[in-house]
């Protein structure tokens, strides 16, 4: 039985920080996988769906074990209607959801959290150690049954909205080489005048 990771996000636009998470949680995992979510909840604006897998695509094409997952003909992901479709993808392997302590923390509100924590576990990726004892305090309030496990790379901490912030006022960014260049050949996250 294969162990697989699951890393879902917008990525907009993915980042070392995100690359550095998931290669670190190859130490314990097979393979792992980005899943780009197409159209997100709660933000608007982004770079295009089909942007975002190709730089996902760019930032792992010479890694290992790291491989983009493309769900394109849903929309949004659900845990009612994502996690069946997983389940069938990687029938019978084990399950591991990696996402950052900010989004674990927001896991309580999802609907169906509940049948997310019996069908997998959480790798849970720390921006700094003070936050271990928080999410452990979070793990409680979410269920009993929750397993989890919890990652602090080495890369330092950036954010795709400082990111994209910086390409916008033509400052350096710390992107994978040909996610830069897809940026720039593209022209995203620049004003439009």
């Amino acid at each position: 039985m294969k162990k697989v990771g699951i890393f879902s996000g917008i990525f907009d636009p993915v980042h070392k920080g995100h690359v550095a998470f998931a290669e670190a949680a190859l130490e314990s995992l097979d393979i792992v996988y980005f899943l780009p979510e197409k159209t997100p909840w709660w933000k608007t604006g982004c770079a295009s769906y089909e942007d975002r897998v190709e730089m996902l695509e760019l930032a792992t094409e010479d890694i290992k074990g790291l491989h983009v997952l493309k769900i394109a003909d849903q929309e949004r992901y659900t845990v009612a209607h994502t996690l069946p479709r997983l389940r069938k993808i990687f029938i019978g392997e084990e399950l591991y959801m990696l996402m950052g302590s900010d989004l674990f923390e927001r896991l309580p509100s999802w609907p169906g959290v509940e049948e997310l924590v019996e069908a997998v576990q959480f790798i849970i990726g720390l921006r700094e150690r003070s936050e271990q004892a928080e999410v452990s305090k979070m793990a409680k309030k979410i269920a009993s049954s929750v397993r989890f496990t919890t990652l602090q790379t080495t890369e330092a901490h950036t954010s795709s909205s400082k990111i994209r912030k910086a390409i916008a006022a033509s400052q350096p960014v710390d992107l994978p080489p040909a996610v830069l260049q897809y940026t720039q050949t593209h022209n995203l996250y620049r004003p439009v005048y």
